[in-house]
């Protein structure tokens, strides 16, 4: 944000003035304040007037894409080639594209005033001072679901206490009673089904087991480049697109699929890809998308780019089915505000910094974001927020691993991110910003625990769109919400997710890859999307609004206590509340009976009351909560 050199000897002389003063939870604290504050005066001192440029694509326009690549960062960074989002001035999204094109980038998509592209670094430079340009960022990364290590135990824990003898067909549609629909031949018949995901290993050997089906159209977007064909193989491709399918299709057996891959295959993608995916499967004119996968890169109120897209698809009629998100265990909501007048944002009475547990040594990831975005449904103030990572060294003396310090121009996002390599050990995260304004701050951590963790406003964008159809994760083995599975509000406070769906479920792509289960959000999501591909072809007369409406609120059993509520949504798939009334027989013979429902055998996982203690228990002790 600007800041004219008397405002920035204002602060300084603020915090320095108001150090002398403070009353701390502890001493650590008092250490952290006080390094934050030698930091903040640096910080200021140090900060130029904001580019409409971010400082990581100013640092790739001079020195260049790296060797060695951050793999949180993979997604938008190639040899010779970023992802980046450009952000128009009012009204010059369309001219502004046209001069990106002209300067030789790759147009992905157009949003609005918002247009995602993939340019060679040093082409930047060229654009940066046009009057159409208000800000660009690299672009934002889309993840599907990664092997959680507290439901793996978890998982070897029940298996150890139950008999888990059972067929890997299927504890979703049993415990979904979707069956009660194939059994009155409502299998998705007549339904275009699109799905975009990050990869799609083995696809050819569950295709061969008739447990995938043979899609219509395929389409992968790579980093801007198009290719018909999907990445089926490679050490690195994940199978997470193969059960995704895998899912919708034991759900809908009859439906035609579409499918998309976003990314190369490694379980990422940029924003632009997902983009380009979604436009794609509308000129494919299908009735329901599901995507396993989401981020949090943009704002979280339902206006980011991609959710404003997934609007105006679900105005032409489209089904958006979207994964809530697996950040419940891994995020922190607070407010920006400083009560206690230490310059440190508030974090808990016990201290204003964060803890995270850092296991094994490998990268760390760790992302700030704060409900301040230009096009946020509150308004931009333009706070600034720091983000500092910190230790202790040997001798005990609090040290600085990494800052992130981002100046914020007109436009510019409200984020920050620290990526980088730590070995194992507690690293503390303190906050600081140039005002205070009670707006919602958001910190998601990747690669570490967190034990301070608050589930709640943890939703992934674009789940967080009004129009998505956003789905929890109901664990089939604990018959509760998955620990991870993240909650809403969001930042505009509405419920969020809508519906629970199954996870941790039996699936043959994951057994073949991985030899586990299909866990997270990512499960859940095309459970949903299966269900009301089903649902749709036996009221196909039905307008996807309708559609929406019925899933929600006539198709669901409650699990709460409260429905909706800001983790399971109005509750549980459940076929069993859908009326199958026979079709009376026009013959003037006596009407055959109808045919016997007969439900299967219950074969679920069984489950005693002191089971599932046990198992929440553990849960509490391997998640430190």
């Amino acid at each position: 944000m600007s800041r004219s050199l008397t405002m920035k000897k204002t602060l300084i002389c603020l915090s320095t003035a108001l150090f002398g003063s403070l009353v701390y939870a502890n001493t650590f604290e008092q250490e952290i304040s006080s390094l934050a504050i030698q930091q903040w005066q640096i910080i200021q001192q140090q900060k130029s007037i904001p580019s409409k440029l971010s400082a990581q694509l100013l640092s790739l326009s001079s020195e260049g894409i790296p060797k060695s690549i951050n793999p949180y960062k993979s997604a938008v960074l190639a040899i010779n080639q970023v992802s980046v989002s450009f952000i128009a001035q009012p009204g010059q999204g369309a001219a502004l594209e046209q001069l990106l094109s002209d300067h030789g980038m790759n147009i992905q998509s157009r949003i609005g005033n918002v247009i995602f592209a993939t340019t060679a670094p040093s082409q930047l430079t060229k654009v940066s001072s046009s009057e159409l340009l208000l800000s660009a960022d690299i672009q934002g990364v889309m993840q599907g679901s990664n092997t959680d290590q507290l439901i793996s135990q978890l998982n070897q824990f029940i298996d150890s206490n139950t008999n888990t003898s059972k067929s890997v067909q299927d504890e979703g549609v049993q415990a979904t009673h979707a069956y009660l629909l194939h059994q009155h031949g409502f299998q998705g018949q007549g339904i275009k089904v699109g799905i975009i995901d990050f990869g799609y290993a083995h696809y050819q050997t569950l295709r061969a087991k008739n447990l995938v089906p043979d899609p219509k159209k395929t389409m992968a977007f790579i980093q801007g480049r198009r290719q018909n064909q999907l990445t089926t193989t490679g050490a690195k491709t994940t199978v997470h697109g193969t059960a995704t399918t895998e899912v919708i299709y034991s759900m809908a057996p009859k439906a035609e699929f579409y499918i998309a891959q976003v990314g190369d295959g490694d379980g990422s993608a940029s924003d632009g890809d997902v983009a380009q995916a979604m436009k794609w499967l509308a000129e494919q004119k299908v009735n329901i998308i599901n995507f396993s996968g989401g981020g949090h890169f943009r704002s979280h109120d339902g206006t980011s780019p991609l959710d404003k897209q997934v609007q105006q698809m679900f105005d032409a009629g489209i089904l958006w089915v979207n994964a809530a998100g697996n950040e419940g265990a891994k995020h922190w909501l607070g407010k920006i505000q400083d009560k206690n007048n230490n310059q440190l944002i508030d974090i808990s009475p016990q201290g204003d910094f964060l803890v995270i547990e850092k296991k094994q040594s490998g990268y760390l990831q760790i992302v700030i974001n704060w409900d301040d975005w230009a096009d946020s449904k509150q308004g931009a103030k333009y706070i600034d927020v720091n983000a500092m990572l910190l230790s202790r060294s040997a001798s005990g003396q609090v040290i600085t691993v990494d800052i992130a310090k981002d100046s914020r121009s007109l436009g510019a996002s409200a984020i920050e991110v620290i990526s980088t390599q730590v070995p194992a050990g507690i690293y503390y995260l303190a906050l600081t910003a140039d005002k205070y304004i009670p707006k919602n701050i958001h910190v998601f951590v990747e690669g570490a625990n967190l034990p301070q963790n608050i589930a709640s406003g943890s939703i992934g964008i674009p789940a967080t769109a009004e129009a998505s159809l956003s789905v929890a994760a109901w664990d089939v083995r604990t018959k509760n919400i998955a620990v991870y599975s993240s909650h809403g509000y969001t930042d505009d406070g509405r419920v969020k997710p809508d519906i629970s769906a199954p996870t941790n479920v039996m699936n043959t792509g994951y057994q073949i890859a991985q030899n586990r289960r299909y866990e997270g959000t990512s499960a859940a999501s095309p459970y949903a999307a299966g269900f009301a591909a089903a649902y749709w072809s036996k009221y196909p007369s039905l307008s996807n609004t309708e559609l929406k409406k019925r899933l929600i609120q006539q198709t669901t059993t409650t699990i709460s206590k409260q429905s909706p509520s800001q983790f399971a949504g109005y509750g549980l798939l459940d076929a069993r509340k859908i009326s199958f009334t026979p079709t009376p027989t026009p013959t003037p013979t006596p009407a055959p009976q109808p045919p016997s429902v007969t439900s299967p055998p219950n074969t679920d996982v069984p489950t005693r009351n002191s089971e599932t203690d046990d198992a929440l228990r553990l849960i509490r002790q391997i998640g430190g909560m």
